[in-house]
């Protein structure tokens, strides 16, 4: 059949990541259980059973969920459904499915009828797949996978030639579409390893390839389709609950899917779901699954290898994209609901939180058998007296853990209009004792109506010439302003929906032929110093290759800057927000950071590549860990999402900031890569950067304080 249909170069897999769940390792035809790779990621805390007595604002906070320690059947990998669905049994699914969704009588006699129309059964010959499909009938907005299956209502504009399970050539496939030829009409083909799963198991294999044509594809396409099975799923198990315990392949696959939905949060805020990052930077967690990290269920399915050699910029979608898209309230501000971007994911972050509720969350968490940790904190000592022998007794622990914990998020309010960036511009230097003929050019440049061209929203106008308030930034401000860049062109700074949860990305040509550095819209509504600091860690991150190296010492110069400004105004730390409370981990975790030479140690500066203390944790009180503020980074979304080369050339704006801070004294004139060594360069001399004393400030103004061991 191959020479008469046009085959989708997309196979939706049995998801790569998915291997290492539970420590299974999928393997054609069978599942084998492998050892666990590292200590019990929930070793010391004390797990407690989901229940539906709790607050479910104190249970959203509290998250991540955790898996069961044992092969529950929502969570049992070993078995394929072996017993065929007959049609009585099919039937018998369907209509009581139908009764639990409480559809009049009347309705469900229709759609009984229907399962034994013989043109429905010349097209999907299978029972189950036919009562799945009938199961989303009068049911808004997945009426509209049956009315593109059999009515064509999709972008070929043809009714579905098959619906049928299949051998099929990709492995590890669930599902694949293709075209026909001869008609244009799509095929849909399961593989047979589930021809005898349960119908409600089928629904969101069927939801996800209603959204595709078959033909074009592309990165956010398959983000979005995964998003929203796993939401359809959520939505089948809240009416009934016991369709996930039939403890077999598929059913744990859509169940997993569905846990690292639970764990994720996004714009919304720690009480809601969402879809960009999670609290603790996993949404996987539990028994097995030591060995895999995914900060949240976005980047789980974008870590399919087979997902992340696809084209990225988006792909046309059609009517079932359009439905499943405008129940969400913020996509009446899309330009297309029938478009898969990075703008419809954003859209799905913000909203997906009011239809999966969190009393809806709690119900599948019981009904999944799933837990909350908790764990006891290190006690203190109270407050500090500044001194740097604090320095040698760190590592800091938060006196007040709301600052660093996502669980305490909430969302940002609306942005300071023109007037009020102005003034917080104005302040800020003035805070910073700026010389006024300096603080009058900057806000000249604020008002500068050339100026909003390449920062035309105020807030992040006035976080960029925020970096007038010392000379060491001052590199950035003429890459920013006057092109002293590699590309030789002014930077233009926007917000834009980002595909991971940083705070910003250079694009080379991100704006016509010329440079720009895109701010994540995660951080619309901040204050325009917290905003200073995304635009600094972007401008940092110019370069044709992308380096773990840079974005690492891209990571720490910001963080730097972010001290600087909570030293000045520590009410700046207790924003609240997604974007305040990640600055303010980032840099608990520098702060809790030396430098490491194997030769001398010296546990009395601030470096990056060496926790301090016997602990091994530079985020001690805080359910999430890291070794180094290097290994914070590079187990993050700044790294861990993205494809990095080994060394890069350095950017002319980073050489500068190097030689400004006397850490790298060569010539210019000799090309500076970006690599280990520089890192290790970086590193050693991390006190030019950071002083002790201006650490020590910033510890104070954070609230940090020590374990009272010292005492």
């Amino acid at each position: 059949m191959v020479d008469l249909a046009r085959s989708s170069p997309r196979a939706d897999h049995m998801k790569t990541f998915l291997r290492a769940l539970l420590t299974l390792v999928l393997v054609i035809g069978a599942i084998l259980p492998v050892a666990a790779l590292s200590e019990s990621e929930t070793a010391g805390l004390t797990l407690e059973p989901v229940t539906l007595d709790m607050s479910t604002s104190a249970m959203m906070r509290a998250r991540p969920f955790v898996l069961p320690d044992h092969l529950s059947p929502a969570f049992e990998f070993e078995h394929v459904a072996e017993t065929p669905v007959t049609d009585a049994a099919a039937i018998e699914a369907l209509q009581r499915f139908l009764e639990l969704r409480k559809l009049p009588q009347g309705q469900v006699d229709i759609v009984l009828a229907r399962f034994n129309d013989p043109e429905l059964i010349a097209i999907i010959p299978a029972p189950n797949l036919r009562s799945a499909l009938l199961m989303l009938s009068y049911w808004d907005p997945y009426h509209v996978t049956i009315d593109a299956i059999l009515d064509g209502k999709n972008e070929s504009g043809h009714a579905f030639e098959t619906v049928d399970f299949r051998p099929l050539e990709f492995g590890a496939a669930i599902a694949t579409l293709q075209v026909a030829y001869s008609t244009g009409a799509p095929r849909l083909l399961l593989s047979d390893r589930y021809r005898n799963e349960s119908p409600q198991q089928l629904i969101p294999v069927l939801v996800h390839e209603s959204m595709h044509d078959g033909v074009e594809n592309s990165f956010e396409e398959e983000i979005i389709a995964g998003l929203l099975d796993s939401l359809a799923y959520a939505e089948v198990l809240i009416f009934d609950p016991d369709a996930a315990n039939t403890g077999t392949e598929l059913a744990a696959y859509n169940n997993v899917q569905l846990f690292a939905l639970m764990n994720s949060v996004g714009r919304r805020g720690a009480g809601y779901v969402g879809v960009a990052t999670s609290l603790d930077g996993d949404a996987y967690v539990g028994p097995g699954l030591e060995a895999f990290d995914a900060d949240s269920i976005r980047a789980g399915i974008a870590s399919d290898t087979w997902y992340a050699q696809l084209p990225r910029g988006g792909s046309n979608g059609g009517a079932v994209l359009a439905a499943l898209l405008g129940r969400f309230p913020e996509s009446e501000g899309l330009v297309s609901t029938t478009r898969f971007s990075e703008e419809a994911i954003a859209v799905i972050d913000q909203g997906i939180g009011l239809v999966l509720t969190p009393r809806k969350v709690r119900a599948i968490a019981v009904d999944l058998g799933l837990s909350l940790a908790s764990g006891a904190s290190r006690t203190a000592i109270g407050d500090l007296v500044p001194t740097l022998d604090l320095i040698a007794a760190r590592p800091f622990i938060p006196a007040e853990p709301s600052i660093f914990d996502l669980r305490s998020m909430h969302a940002t309010l609306d942005p300071l209009d023109t007037e009020f960036a102005r003034v917080a511009l104005r302040e800020s230097l003035l805070g910073a004792q700026v010389d006024p003929t300096e603080i009058a050019a900057a806000l000249a440049r604020f008002d500068d109506k050339g100026e909003p061209a390449l920062a035309p929203d105020p807030t992040l106008r006035a976080g960029l010439l925020m970096l007038h308030r010392d000379p060491l930034w001052v590199t950035l401000l003429a890459s920013a302003l006057d092109g002293a860049n590699d590309a030789r062109a002014p930077v233009r700074i926007a917000f834009r929906d980002l595909p991971d949860a940083v705070p910003a990305i250079w694009e080379s040509t991100g704006w016509g032929e010329s440079p720009a550095v895109w701010i994540n819209s995660m951080l619309i509504g901040e204050r325009p110093e917290l905003l200073a600091t995304a635009i600094a860690e972007g401008l940092l991150l110019e370069s044709v290759d992308r380096c773990a190296d840079q974005a690492i010492i891209a990571a720490a110069l910001s963080t730097v800057l972010w001290a600087d400004f909570i030293t000045a105004d520590p009410s700046l730390s207790n924003g609240g927000t997604w974007g305040t409370i990640t600055r303010n981990r980032d840099l608990l975790a520098l702060l809790n950071s030396q430098p490491f030479d194997a030769g001398t140690p010296d546990s009395t500066a601030f470096g990056l590549r060496l926790s301090t203390g016997m602990s091994g944790d530079v985020l001690p009180g805080l359910p999430i860990s890291a070794g180094s503020f290097v290994d914070y980074v590079l187990e993050s979304p700044r790294v861990s999402t993205l494809g990095f080369v080994q060394t890069t050339p350095s950017p002319a704006v980073l050489t500068e900031f190097l030689q400004r801070s006397a850490i790298h004294t060569a010539p210019q004139a000799n090309p500076m890569l970006i690599d280990d060594e520089l890192l290790a360069l970086v590193d050693l001399a991390f006190g030019n950067l950071l002083p002790a004393q201006a650490g020590v400030d910033a510890a104070l103004a954070l609230d940090l304080t020590l374990s009272s061991e010292y005492a």
